[in-house]
């Protein structure tokens, strides 16, 4: 048991990468170093962006519909909840220590990671990351020019499962560590918790059915030394996930699972009665029935909100006793499983699971659209970015100038090597391509297509 808490207490110290350049803070300020994490990070243009990315219905004219930051916002609230309760029960466990307890980190951090937890998510969501997937894992069969071909062609193996196997969580430690205008340098604790797959694209996305923290990635090769160095700091072994991570994927899940449903039948993918259906067929009737009376009598609204109220708060109870009796195991680096799969509430979470499969089957031709501009912006920038004489066209061909000056400053800077006014590095050219349309809003990517293809009269 002690040599849990000093382990554990190891994992929550509240230091940067780089020193803060606040030295000494007003006595009347009172927060802790993951508050102002939280402070950096609601203040931030990733997390701005999110109010105009897609959760499940892209541009929906229902305004009660959830975009990113709302889901996010709930994320948030769930894993603080949570984080109260475990930092309750592992003090009273002398799990950890008063001055731990009595300065709330646990909450902090993870309220801090459920607010940012998506901020690297493509816009239209995972109809994104599937559309830079597939480009790039057909990229050489694709009518791409020869120069595309033979830079993609130069990556190493591992460069090139970044972009074949491209998730949002990679993107998102990237946005943190490597393309803020500022650096956000958050604390060590923070970030690793944000990571919930601690493994490269090529050791990671593997689905064996064993170990839950691989079946993704969760970081670009671009990050891998700054990741193995802020491991290294909390003395966590390699590919370990931070104990906190469980507790954000778990809320993370709480909010997806049931609110998505609600927005579901909201906007008619899904009815009451495939729910009903569904928790027949996993045998959890005497979960709904206490509800169905008052379906009857009531709106649907009403039921829905009452269902999705008892659920959740059920399920946040449950993964923070599960967390609890797993800790010895969680913080040793031997616990591998999905925390709110692995509970009481396995078969409830099916439920969920299966009628949201059935909510992202119906793809809207809003999405549609979104997955026509990404893989048209996606052909367009590799292959401007990948031809041999880009600084000459830039400065003499007009198309080029017109498809390049919508790209960030502060993203093209980062891909150019030092004293070089155009990225040459392949690896780097097709970071920038990612970057740039993975950072964008769903509004915003809509608006850059229709003005490229016009442009070009395409």
């Amino acid at each position: 048991m002690i040599q849990d808490r000093i382990k554990f207490r190891k994992m929550l110290e509240p230091i940067r990468l780089t020193k803060s350049s606040i030295t000494q803070r007003d006595y009347a300020d009172v927060r802790n170093e993951f508050d102002s994490d939280y402070s950096r990070m609601v203040l931030s243009a990733p997390v701005r962006r999110l109010q105009d990315k897609t959760q499940v219905s892209p541009n929906a004219d229902n305004d009660f519909v959830r975009t990113r930051l709302t889901h996010s916002l709930e994320v948030a609230s769930f894993a603080r909840s949570m984080g109260w309760s475990v930092e309750f029960l592992l003090h009273k466990r002398r799990l950890i220590s008063n001055k731990v307890y009595r300065r709330h980190w646990i909450p902090s951090i993870l309220e801090t990671v459920g607010l940012i937890h998506d901020i690297g998510n493509p816009p239209y969501g995972h109809v994104a990351e599937k559309c830079i997937m597939n480009y790039f894992k057909n990229i050489n069969n694709l009518p791409n020019t020869s120069e595309v071909k033979k830079k993609y062609n130069q990556l190493t193996d591992l460069q090139r499962a970044d972009f074949e196997h491209f998730d949002g969580n990679a993107h998102g430690i990237r946005i943190l560590l490597s393309l803020g205008e500022l650096p956000y340098n958050l604390t060590c604790p923070t970030l690793c918790s944000f990571i919930k797959y601690p493994y490269n694209a090529i050791d990671g996305c593997e689905k064996d059915g064993v170990d839950h923290t691989k079946e993704k990635f969760g970081y670009f090769y671009s990050e891998e030394e700054l990741i193995k160095e802020i491991f290294t700091l909390l003395n966590l072994k390699e590919n370990q996930r931070h104990p906190l991570a469980f507790l954000l994927e778990a809320a993370d899940d709480i909010a997806y699972l049931v609110c998505d449903i609600e927005d579901g039948i909201k906007v008619g993918n899904i009815e009451i009665n495939d729910l009903v259906n569904e928790f027949k067929n996993q045998r959890c009737e005497e979960w709904l029935n206490q509800y169905m009376q008052q379906y009857k009598e009531a709106d649907r609204d009403i039921f829905l909100q009452k269902l999705r109220i008892n659920m959740q708060g059920q399920m946040i109870l449950t993964c923070v006793y599960s967390f609890i009796e797993n800790f010895h195991d969680i913080v040793n680096g031997n616990y591998k499983k999905d925390l709110l799969e692995d509970s009481s509430m396995s078969n409830i979470v099916k439920v969920f699971k299966n009628l949201d499969i059935q909510n992202f089957k119906k793809q809207t031709e809003k999405e549609k659209k979104g997955k026509e501009a990404i893989e048209y912006l996606l052909n367009k920038y590799t292959n401007i970015l990948c031809a041999p004489n880009l600084a000459e066209l830039i400065e003499s061909d007009d198309d080029v100038k017109f498809i390049t000056q919508y790209i960030s400053q502060n993203y093209w800077d980062k891909a150019c090597e030092k004293g070089q006014n155009v990225p040459t590095d392949p690896y780097k050219i097709f970071l920038l391509c990612t970057d740039y349309i993975a950072g964008m809003t769903d509004t915003y990517l809509l608006r850059v297509y229709n003005d490229i293809k016009n442009h070009f009269k395409e």
